[in-house]
């Protein structure tokens, strides 16, 4: 391609262009975009030397290409490549069937890969596997009941710390097995990450009591939708018209971050939460969206739901006319504690998004007393678009304290 190596235009010279690194940065602010090759830090680039780099021509053509197949302005062009993590590797995987760069779309979705799991007995010695660095605001924590916060350095400290608070006042009679104030903030080593951007997961979990229990992971397309929505954007907006005070459990429980709970509150006495006319039409909006989804990726887990909810005579509330479940928890920019979810009568099914795809950090669902070949721990990186299944009765999980970034906010949208 012969051209400005700076934006591919082949009518002007490189030291005439005005996409320097200033106005590049300006129009790709927090994207992690190399300029010299156009990869992202999202792919392992943070000790990326530009001049050694293989893809600084390759990659840097394929776009060029692509812009001037599409024929648009260079601007509008990585603006929209850039939108998300998601768009940039589907351009790049439209151009070879063997990319590795991320998920490929075009075509059938891949087998899932099977991890065969342990979770330890949740109150072991060894339990949990990969502890909490953080106690947040516990007054456990001191001799006079005032809340302090501590941070752990050392694995052993703060497993023992987390064992001995888990018998104190705020956390001892707690029936989902939790610690108040207890978050992951920087992860200790050991762990075992599971990546959805490269394949579809199934864990197969043993259990200590013998019972095999299983945990789904897909990747929503960024495409997905019916009727011409899109699935992520209407989750999206859902979570921005809930906003940010929440009417489910939060600061009283030592959670950071925000949780809503919409349609049923009883089984037994059919009571509801109450919802805007504003909030209910994006609920149901973005929740019939996702039972279309369910039907076509996870129809098993679907099935899990709707068949219990029969069995217990619920019928669907007006907020979510098609469930997937009677029950919706909303959470935004959620940490929490390790915990079971004692209240839910079959499996969940959750999907994490985002307002600005790719800029959040340190943003992973949390499996402490699961070991895979020996793992400290398994923990999934969340990105816009990833879905998990469970078993919260069964399966000890949480949310990480998430670096969210400014103008940000991370929501995850689970029905049970």
């Amino acid at each position: 391609l012969k051209g400005c190596y700076r934006c591919g235009n082949r009518h002007h010279a490189s030291n005439a262009c005005s996409f320097d690194k200033k106005k590049l940065a300006k129009t790709l602010p927090n994207k992690g975009v190399c300029f010299g090759c156009f990869d992202t830090l999202q792919h392992t680039m943070a000790m990326h030397d530009i001049m050694k780099c293989p893809l600084k021509k390759r990659l840097k053509r394929l776009l060029f290409l692509d812009r001037e197949r599409k024929g648009v302005d260079f601007e509008s062009y990585i603006t929209a490549v850039y939108a998300s993590e998601l768009s940039f590797v589907s351009v790049v995987a439209s151009y070879s069937n063997d990319t590795i760069l991320g998920r490929v779309w075009a075509g059938p979705r891949q087998e899932p890969r099977l991890l065969e799991c342990f979770q330890i007995e949740v109150g072991s010695k060894r339990s949990p596997l990969l502890p909490p660095d953080e106690i947040r605001n516990s007054a456990d924590l001191s001799c006079d009941r005032s809340p302090r916060s501590v941070k752990f350095k050392d694995i052993g400290k703060a497993r023992s710390e987390y064992n001995r608070l888990s018998c104190e006042k705020l956390s001892c009679r707690r029936l989902r097995k939790f610690v108040y104030g207890a978050v992951y903030r920087d992860l200790f080593d050991g762990y075992f990450e599971v990546d959805p951007k490269v394949s579809d997961y199934d864990l197969k979990v043993k259990l200590h009591t013998g019972k095999e229990s299983m945990i789904k992971i897909r990747l929503v397309a960024p495409d997905d939708g019916a009727a011409n929505k899109n699935l992520l954007a209407a989750l999206v907006e859902m979570g921005r018209a809930l906003g940010t005070v929440g009417n489910s459990r939060g600061k009283s429980v030592g959670d950071i971050g925000a949780m809503h709970a919409v349609g049923l509150k009883s089984a037994s006495s059919q009571e509801m939460f109450k919802t805007t006319d504003n909030r209910r039409d994006k609920v149901a909006a973005a929740s019939s969206l996702m039972r279309e989804w369910l039907e076509d990726n996870m129809r098993d887990v679907l099935l899990q739901i709707v068949n219990m909810d029969k069995s217990l005579k619920v019928k669907y509330p007006p907020p979510l006319p098609k469930g997937p479940g009677a029950r919706m928890i909303v959470s935004v920019n959620l940490a929490n504690s390790p915990h079971y979810d004692t209240g839910d009568t079959a499996s969940s099914v959750a999907i994490w998004v985002e307002e600005k795809p790719g800029q959040s950090k340190n943003w992973y669902f949390i499996f402490p007393d699961l070991s895979y070949q020996g793992s400290l721990g398994v923990i999934v990186n969340l990105v816009h678009g990833v879905v998990i299944s469970w078993d919260g009765r069964e399966i000890f999980h949480c949310t990480s304290e998430t670096l969210v970034g400014d103008g940000n906010k991370v929501y995850g949208c689970l029905w049970s």
